[in-house]
């Protein structure tokens, strides 16, 4: 007689997959685009900045959505001028606020070219979509002296210091250096600034 012993064994096993962390990042830029016309209406020259939004900017945006930061409700933009030390040169960084910017100046009558006190610096902001919001006018620089344009910049303060860099009270919301490099302007000369800003992510 023989004994027939089957063993059975039955195995199972079981693989949990944790999904990798997600991380939405949201980084806030922007841009300005300028034209310049000449006396007679003539276009001379246009170029387009893609500017830097300061820790300053960002601190803000973040603190009026979520602490009750008081809400900024007019913004201007400013021009950047290449008078700046013996070099003659300009740089932007995030940590550049109103009250510091020592690594660029304003244009003023100090810091070539000047532009007339009364320039609509103003900025009107359509409303906001795809992630976007762009102003729905140009502020217009009616340039009163010649001199070498850098860049622009979007401030709440609507006056322009003719001392030192700038006026240094307020927020400084972006800064930024023209792209295709240095623009020269004259007198008499219009320049119309416009300004996007958008959230990236």
């Amino acid at each position: 007689m023989s004994t027939e012993m089957s063993i059975s064994k039955e195995s199972c096993s079981a693989t949990v997959t944790r999904g990798a962390g997600s991380l939405e990042t949201v980084s806030p830029g922007g841009y300005y685009t300028t034209e310049c016309y000449d006396k007679d209406g003539n276009l001379k020259w246009s170029d387009y900045i893609q500017n830097v939004v300061t820790d300053q900017g960002r601190n803000h945006m973040l603190g009026v959505e979520f602490k009750a930061v008081t809400q900024v409700t007019a913004w201007y933009v400013g021009l950047i001028s290449s008078v700046k030390g013996a070099n003659n040169y300009a740089t932007v960084a995030n940590t550049d606020t109103q009250a510091s910017h020592s690594n660029w100046a304003q244009c003023n009558s100090n810091n070539a070219p000047n532009f007339s006190q009364t320039s609509n610096r103003l900025v009107t902001f359509a409303t906001a979509a795809t992630k976007a919001i762009a102003s729905s006018n140009a502020c217009v620089f009616s340039i009163l002296t010649s001199g070498t344009v850098k860049g622009a910049f979007l401030t709440t303060n609507p006056n322009k210091s003719n001392l030192g860099v700038g006026p240094t009270t307020g927020f400084l919301y972006s800064a930024g250096l023209f792209a295709a490099g240095d623009k020269v302007v004259s007198n008499g000369d219009i320049l119309n600034v416009s300004y996007a800003t958008v959230l990236g992510g």
